[in-house]
């Protein structure tokens, strides 16, 4: 997900698809610029690996390439708002005719095996 204020771009070499953020700010040295580029091989949501480059007036000071060998996604429940995420949904159980709940209910009659 870009960061705010953050140039992104998004582009496909080869087998790779790569997210990049860049950004700059001035320094007592001159200007600052990092180039911070996740690579995605294939169709994979996590990445292979991230390159970090920082140049300072346009020189390239330091590469740093990052292999990623474990991930773990982690969510705090207290930081996840359930009731406005719950509300976007209407409840229909109240609105639906006893009379067809047994139309709704799958049955191994109505099954299309072919």
């Amino acid at each position: 997900m870009p960061i705010e204020g953050l140039k992104f771009k998004q582009e496909t070499k080869g087998n790779y698809y790569i997210e990049t953020q860049t950004y700059e700010l001035p320094t007592e040295e001159g200007k600052l610029k990092m180039v911070i580029a996740y690579y995605y091989e294939g169709n994979s949501i996590t990445p292979k690996y991230t390159e970090v480059k920082e140049y300072l007036n346009g020189e390239e000071l330091v590469t740093m390439r990052m292999t990623f060998t474990r991930i773990e996604y982690k969510a705090d429940a207290k930081y996840l708002d359930f009731e406005t995420i719950l509300n976007q949904y209407i409840d229909i159980t109240d609105q639906i005719n006893p009379s067809t709940v047994q139309a709704l209910e799958p049955s191994i009659a109505g099954l299309t095996i072919g």
